[in-house]
């Protein structure tokens, strides 16, 4: 997993199906042909369905009336004035991906059967409203053909149509002959489900499945699968629809050598943040904000109103099984059938996924191999908009033993955001201008948009330290990242993980021995100071220890890049009141070549929080 941050924004406007529509009919009414068949007027309520019962075949829902017909707030047709409402559920072959929705010409009898080619006895009625009784039949018998013109207008004709309500039959002809509008019904369910609304079976038409290895550090191996509604997302950008995003964040077997990875069949239950599952083979991380942005398991929404919604998923289960007979298109794919039900703080999530899967394995050779970065080359950071930055505690190390005299505080953490300016609430204030003119949106982004590169910096101080990384005036302090450690280095695995943080212990004075050559050449005699952590992720602070990041040009506060440092060292030189020179060399953890960042910043204003 390279990247933690996904952005969304989108308007766009609900679909008409939990509200009433506007009157779909126009000219006459009923139209009685000299057969005795029954005129059909033009529909607005028919709807493409695909594989919506995973058996390989569509579904066309068909809606066909002589009055007026509306939809309820469940999308179920009804009838609004006297008449005959035909609903036909068809089923035919599936449509290619990229074809056009139509209905397939062909012959269609009646069938309680399962098959191809026919309409479903089961699913499909006649609803008839005569005065204030409204009356349902089923279908027993019967044919329907369906032809297309080439100016694309239907003709359906069914005939000899035997209908049952009890012990009363009737025979019915019916004849349609217009234009027919059928909706994807994978594009508009999304914009079904209200911002508020349960989410439940909403057909998630994309679904990939990442392996990332050890990532946490943990032992157990770390799946994440993505699953997204028709044409949300393309080419892994959010699009302008309204649909519905699913992260979801599993703990499974941790595999090792050429096996390939494969997210075991069971069930898996959603942690919570301080649960002792956490982390462990057969749980889900729960949705969580790090830094800003949404992590582990969770739901991002476009709403059919524009509201965008983004939660984070508290509990639930889900029930992962194969059907390892089936036969699949890709190689070394599976065939997976998904089972959910999650919660969470407002609504209810639940449905069923089949179809299959191909896991994309990044944890390359090995867990040890799972990275953070998103570079791909050496960055030598400008800091040109950088003026100043805060420095606080983040944290205070403890070792913990059992043996109770052995748990004792061992140093703190402090964190410096060296960081563009933010606008000045002055500035914040100004109003928005258009872009023509003179004064407009270009300009101000360029002049306070907080965008360019970032260092977060994090020194670990001797205990009661009062933030004080220089404490005396014009002299350099070097800090050391922690440990300097090859990946290859069996203690790596031990104090090293690639998402938690750094165990405290290899801060411990008493384990300085294990580690020679820390301060070497530095000339530092005291264990106590110049220490720094190296990056890592999984904290509910966001990023912890030596990081880069990057803010996307002309846009705020929106990162685009980010790299943790994992070696290397950090110079600092307080040459006057708060005042402060930073000079950096890290290296991130690219698996491959590690590439370099480098950089400097002088006369930096840097204000110690104390509380």
């Amino acid at each position: 997993m390279k990247r933690l941050f996904l952005s969304l924004l989108a308007v766009m406007s609900l679909a008409a199906a939990c509200q009433q529509p506007a009157d779909p009919y126009e000219g006459e009414s009923v139209v009685v042909l000299p057969e005795g068949a029954v005129q059909l007027q033009d529909t607005r309520l028919g709807m493409y369905y695909g594989n919506i019962n995973h058996d390989d075949m569509a579904v066309f829902s068909v809606v066909l009336s002589n009055a007026r017909c509306y939809q309820d707030e469940l999308s179920k047709p009804y009838l609004d004035s006297e008449g005959d409402m035909l609903v036909l559920n068809f089923r035919t072959d599936l449509l290619p991906a990229d074809a056009e929705v139509a209905l397939p010409a062909g012959e269609y009898p009646v069938s309680y059967e399962s098959g191809i080619n026919v309409i479903d006895a089961s699913k499909s009625y006649v609803t008839r409203l005569v005065g204030n009784s409204q009356s349902k039949w089923s279908l027993k018998s019967g044919n329907v053909s369906v032809t297309r013109g080439q100016d694309g207008d239907y003709q359906i004709v069914a005939s000899d149509l035997v209908i049952t309500k009890g012990e009363m039959a009737d025979t019915m002809d019916y004849v349609f002959n217009s234009p027919l509008v059928i909706l994807d019904y994978l594009t508009e369910a999304p914009a079904m489900v209200g911002a508020d609304d349960d989410i439940i079976d909403v057909p998630f038409t994309d679904l990939e499945c990442i392996y990332n290895g050890d990532l946490f550090g943990y032992g157990t191996g770390n799946f994440i699968i993505n699953m997204h509604t028709k044409g949300f997302l393309v080419d892994g950008e959010v699009m302008e629809v309204p649909g519905i995003y699913l992260t979801l964040n599993f703990f499974s077997r941790l595999y090792s050598g050429n096996t390939p990875p494969v997210l075991e069949e069971g069930r898996y239950t959603v942690s919570t943040a301080t649960s002792s599952t956490l982390f462990q083979r057969w749980s889900l991380l729960p949705g969580l904000l790090m830094d800003s942005s949404p992590f582990g398991t969770y739901l991002l929404q476009i709403a059919g109103d524009g509201e965008n919604v983004m939660e984070y998923i508290t509990s639930g289960v889900v029930d992962i099984a194969y059907d390892d007979d089936a036969e699949t298109t890709v190689s070394k794919a599976k065939m997976m059938t998904m089972k959910y039900t999650f919660k969470t703080s407002s609504r209810t999530i639940s449905g069923e996924w089949k179809g299959e899967v191909l896991v994309d394995d990044q944890a390359m050779t090995g867990a040890s191999d799972s990275f953070l970065t998103t570079l791909d080359h050496d960055v030598e950071c400008d800091m040109s908009k950088v003026t100043g930055g805060t420095l606080r505690l983040i944290e205070t190390l403890h070792r913990d033993n059992v043996e109770p005299q052995w748990n004792y505080d061992i140093a703190e953490a402090w964190q410096l955001y060296l960081q563009p300016r933010d606008w000045t609430q002055e500035e914040k204030d100004i109003p928005w201008l258009q872009d023509d003119n003179e004064n407009g949106i270009p300009d101000r982004l360029e002049a306070w948009c907080m965008d360019g590169d970032v260092m977060i910096l994090e020194f670990v101080l001797p205990l009661a330290s009062q933030g004080v990384i220089a404490p005396e005036l014009n002299k350099t302090y070097t800090y050391t990242m922690q440990p300097n450690l090859e990946k290859t280095d069996e203690m790596y695995e031990i104090y090293v993980s690639r998402m938690d943080r750094p165990a405290d212990e290899i801060f411990d004075p008493y384990y300085a021995e294990q580690f020679p050559g820390w301060a070497e050449g530095l000339g530092i005699t005291s264990y106590d100071r110049c220490n720094a952590r190296r990056g890592f992720t999984w904290s509910e602070d966001g990023f912890r220890g030596n990081w880069y990041m990057h803010y996307e040009t002309g846009r705020h506060g929106i990162l685009d890049g980010h790299a943790p440092a994992v070696n290397g060292w950090v110079k600092v030189t307080r040459t006057g009141d708060d005042i402060y020179d930073f000079e950096w060399d890290f290296i991130d953890d690219n698996p491959g070549t590690p590439n370099r960042i480098t950089g400097s910043i002088k006369d930096c204003n840097v204000k110690i929080q104390l509380n």
